[in-house]
């Protein structure tokens, strides 16, 4: 089965064939050649042709990361309570969780063990 998506403004597109045997080198559209890429950007998401989500959880750590940063110093003068809160509604907000389907385990646990870390620092 192949399923060929293409991004229309870039010119982009990716081949998901499930037993990757076969690749299409020459499609155009309206004339222009279009370029067959691994990976993509789609409405925040990245999304690649071997449908792995390890470069989207990667990315939702780094991401985890950097909003904990900028809680710890924007609002390092207010209590702890007010932090957890913040920290709940800002930083815990895993609601792409759901469209994860294939990923290796090193990178699951590797986001398990950053949620964990972070937690700590606001006493959970």
């Amino acid at each position: 089965m192949l399923f060929i998506m293409p991004v229309i403004l870039k010119r982009q597109c990716t081949v998901w064939c499930l037993n990757h045997l076969r690749r299409i080198e020459l499609l155009q559209m309206n004339g222009v050649k279009l370029k067959f890429v691994e990976r993509f950007r789609h409405l925040g998401h990245t999304l690649c042709n071997s449908l792995s989500n390890d470069v989207d959880i990667k990315r939702e750590i780094q991401n985890l990361y950097m909003r904990t940063n900028m809680l710890i110093s924007r609002f390092r003068r207010c209590s702890i309570r007010v932090k957890r809160i913040l920290f709940k509604s800002y930083c815990l907000c895993f609601y792409d969780i759901a469209l994860w389907k294939h990923y290796s385990v090193t990178v699951l646990v590797s986001s398990k063990l950053v949620t964990t870390n972070v937690s700590k620092l606001f006493g959970f």
